[in-house]
């Protein structure tokens, strides 16, 4: 019934119809489906195919973290750290992120490193946040990249290595992180961390503004103004602050 609801879900091999979709995710949980319980989850969460219930939606994930499922844990930890569906308890939310982590779900080590980074739910600790931060970018999860990269390069929580810093942003922006493509782009520009160059700064500043991160459209109308990497061109440099005030830069 699973993989059915995903089909209707996304509408393959036929329409897309997502109230017919949540009935089989409602049928596959029921019959012990994990999946099928985070599937409809979700749907419960978002109002998708029928009344949006967060406090039904939380009882579903915990129905899939009790069963074993890491990701059914890494979304319960979420609604706990956040107060969705009940009460926030960034303790409680903690325990859970550890629980999902330890199960091998990648995000679920990505938030519980920012907890310990932060000191949410419990003490602060910067080298079990880089630890983690490593953890999930090694299974994947592209934002513990670019948290990753600031690490080394800021030395929070261990050494500092802006060489290597520039690698993990490299292979974070390459993954699509906007914000990882910004901060290599500002280290081709310093020379930080390998060689200077101004041309792959101002590539770098534009793809991270084509992703969605404002601040760089403002970086980029500089190098447009000033002529650095590439041609100057003030009409270009206009647009581009245009475009970053309109994103709330």
């Amino acid at each position: 019934c699973f993989n059915l609801g995903v089909k209707w879900h996304n509408g393959e091999g036929g329409p897309k119809d997502v109230r017919k979709a949540r009935q089989m995710y409602d049928q596959a949980c029921s019959g012990g489906n994990a999946e099928g319980c985070i599937g409809l989850g979700f749907m419960w969460g978002n109002g998708e195919g029928g009344p949006k219930d967060e406090r039904k939606a939380r009882e579903l994930f915990e129905k899939a973290c009790s069963g074993g499922d890491a990701r059914g844990c890494s979304n319960l930890g979420r609604m706990w750290k956040d107060g969705e569906g009940g009460p926030k308890d960034e303790r409680k939310a903690r325990e859970i992120y550890e629980q999902a982590c330890s199960g091998g779900s990648g995000l679920a080590c990505s938030n519980l490193g920012v907890m310990w980074g932060n000191g949410q739910g419990g003490p602060k600790d910067e080298h079990k946040a880089r630890e983690l931060a490593e953890k999930a970018c090694s299974g994947g999860e592209i934002r513990s990249c670019s948290n990753l990269g600031f690490m080394w390069a800021a030395g929070q929580g261990g050494p500092k290595d802006e060489r290597k810093a520039r690698e993990v942003y490299e292979q974070a922006c390459s993954s699509g992180s906007a914000l990882a493509c910004w901060n290599l782009a500002f280290m081709w520009q310093k020379g930080e961390g390998g060689p200077k160059d101004e041309r792959k700064a101002r590539e770098l500043f534009g793809q991270a503004c084509s992703g969605g991160e404002f601040q760089s459209c403002s970086n980029l109308g500089v190098m447009w103004i000033n002529g650095e990497g590439g041609p100057k061109d003030e009409r270009k440099a206009r647009e581009l602050f245009g475009q970053a005030c309109s994103g709330g830069d």
